[in-house]
C-alpha cells in the first residue's frame, strides 16, 4: 500500500490550476469536463470544488496568477528599460515567452463566452494595469494618442499572442518567433511616430 503525501492548500490549488490549464488548452473550450479533470488528478470532483467553488472562480484564479506574472514583468521592464519602446518590447516579449512556454491560456479564457461577466474586480484591475502601462509606453515613444495608440497596442498584442501560440504548438522556432515580435513592434512604433509627427 502506497501512502499519499498530503498537499498544502496552496500546493493543491496550484496542482488543480495547472491541470485545468492543460485541459483548457487541449479542449479549447469552457466549461471543462470536471470528471475528466478529477480523473487526471486522481482526486474526486468534490475535492476540486473545495478549492474552486465553480469553474468561473477557477478560470478567474488562473487569470489572476498569469496576469500577476506579467505585471511582475512590467515592474522589471520599468526598472530595466532604456526608453518607453524598450519597456513595451520587454513586456510584449515576456507575454510571448509565457505563451510559448504554457500556451495561450489568458487569451482562451478572456475570449470564452462562458466567462462573460464572470471576471472579478481584481482581474479587471490587473488587465487595466497591463493595458494602461502598455498603451502609455507606446504613446510615450510614438507621440500617438487616443484610439490610434489603443488600436495599435491591441494589434501588437495580437501579433505577440499568435506568434507565441505558434511556438507553443511547435510550428515556429522560438528564436524566430521572438525576432518576429521584436521587429514588428519596432516597425509599428516607427510608423506610429511618423504618422503622429512624433
Amino acid at each position: 500500500m502506497t501512502s499519499r503525501t498530503r498537499l498544502s492548500f496552496d500546493e493543491r490549488r496550484k496542482q488543480i490550476r495547472l491541470a485545468a490549464e492543460k485541459q483548457l488548452l487541449s479542449s479549447r473550450t469552457l466549461p471543462l469536463n470536471m470528471s475528466e479533470l478529477a480523473g487526471k488528478l486522481g482526486v474526486s470532483k468534490a475535492l476540486i470544488y473545495r478549492y474552486f467553488p465553480d469553474q468561473r472562480d477557477m478560470m478567474d484564479h488562473i487569470l489572476q496568477v498569469r496576469l500577476g506574472e506579467l505585471l511582475e514583468s512590467v515592474r522589471l521592464a520599468g526598472t530595466q528599460a532604456t526608453d518607453p519602446l524598450d519597456g513595451f518590447l520587454r513586456i510584449s516579449l515576456a507575454y510571448f515567452e509565457q505563451i510559448a512556454e504554457i500556451g495561450p491560456v489568458i487569451r482562451f479564457i478572456l475570449r470564452e463566452p462562458f466567462m462573460k461577466h464572470a471576471l472579478s474586480k481584481e482581474t479587471f484591475e490587473l488587465l487595466g494595469k497591463l493595458s494602461a502601462d502598455g498603451i502609455f509606453r507606446l504613446s510615450s515613444k510614438t507621440g500617438t494618442e487616443g484610439d490610434q495608440v489603443s488600436i495599435a497596442y491591441y494589434l501588437l498584442i495580437a501579433i505577440t499572442e499568435e506568434t507565441g501560440t505558434h511556438v507553443w504548438q511547435s510550428k515556429l522556432d522560438r528564436e524566430l518567433g521572438r525576432s518576429i515580435c521584436r521587429e514588428l513592434i519596432e516597425a509599428a512604433a516607427i510608423k506610429l511616430s511618423q504618422t503622429s509627427g512624433g
